[in-house]
C-alpha cells in the first residue's frame, strides 16, 4: 500500500478510524497503473537459460525466448493499459450477488 500512496493513487490516516482510502477516481486508474506503482522485476518466471554461456545453440534459443517474452510483455502491458481499476470493482460486487466473472 505504501507504493501506491507514493504514487498518489491512496492517502493512509493513522489512529482511531484510520485507514486506507483512494485518492483518485477509479475511472481513471489503470490496472498498469496499480501494476508500475508496485513495482516489479519480471511479469513472468519464465526466462532464458545461462546453464552454458558458450554454448551457441544455448545463445539461438535464449535469442528467441526473449524476443518472445519481450513482446508478450509488452501486449501484457497494453491489456493492462485498457483495463480500468472500476471494472474490476464491478466484477467483485457483481460476483457477491451471484454474477460470474468473464
Amino acid at each position: 500500500m505504501a507504493a501506491l500512496r507514493e504514487s498518489g493513487y491512496v492517502n493512509s490516516t493513522g489512529g482511531r478510524g484510520g485507514g486506507w482510502v483512494l485518492a483518485c477516481d477509479l475511472n481513471d486508474l489503470t490496472v498498469r497503473d496499480v501494476y508500475e506503482a508496485i513495482g516489479h522485476t519480471a511479469p513472468f518466471v519464465i526466462g532464458p537459460s545461462d546453464d552454458n554461456p558458450e554454448c551457441p545453440v544455448e545463445a539461438a534459443v535464449n535469442c528467441h525466448i526473449n524476443e518472445a517474452l519481450d513482446l508478450t510483455e509488452s501486449t501484457l502491458l497494453r491489456l493492462l493499459g485498457e483495463k480500468r481499476v472500476i471494472e474490476i470493482a464491478y466484477d467483485v460486487t457483481s460476483s457477491k450477488s451471484g454474477k460470474r466473472f468473464k
